[in-house]
């Protein structure tokens, strides 16, 4: 994309019953402003904010809220790589004032039991560097901003189906 710092996070979630929750982009700034040049659609992605562009306290607890709303606060786990802030005792507290069990997945093995690693991540890249790819073809001159980056990974998601999310976690070591 040209400048790596202006890039974003995207935070997925998905359910061993093979739906995916709506995304949560976060942009690196310190108001709504910097999500402008995304162009999001609020029915398809979340937009967020924080000062690095990585996820903090305010955006897990957004994450916890859509989990909690899927399940309707039945009980549910999210599996989290050990990136410091997943770890916090802030985020385990809210967690479990939601009935959402946090298990952790070892460090360096995220590729083996992540389920979004093993499997849709690939996908979802692939098919949006694919999209990039055609557009470079059609206008070689075409500058890619982070609206179309976005653009892009929404209709990848369209191909990930239950079928391929359900086959993400049978083919993890975590079942």
């Amino acid at each position: 994309m040209g400048n790596e710092k202006e890039g974003f996070t995207l935070t997925l979630i998905i359910s061993y019953g093979g739906i995916m929750l709506i995304p949560i982009l976060t942009a690196k700034g310190k108001t709504k402003l910097s999500l402008k040049k995304y162009k999001l659609n609020d029915t398809k992605i979340l937009g967020t904010y924080s000062n690095n562009g990585w996820v903090n306290n305010g955006i897990i607890m957004i994450a916890l809220e859509e989990i909690y709303k899927n399940t309707k606060g039945k009980p549910s786990a999210l599996l989290l790589d050990q990136f410091t802030i997943h770890t916090d005792d802030f985020v385990s507290n809210e967690a479990k004032k939601r009935n959402i069990e946090l298990i952790f997945v070892p460090k360096g093995l995220t590729s083996k039991y992540q389920p979004l690693d093993v499997l849709i991540n690939g996908i979802l890249k692939q098919k949006a560097k694919k999209l990039w790819r055609e557009e470079i073809v059609k206008n070689p001159n075409i500058k890619i901003t982070n609206a179309d980056a976005v653009t892009h990974f929404l209709t990848a998601k369209e191909d990930i189906t239950s079928e391929i999310i359900k086959k993400s976690f049978n083919k993890s070591c975590f079942i």
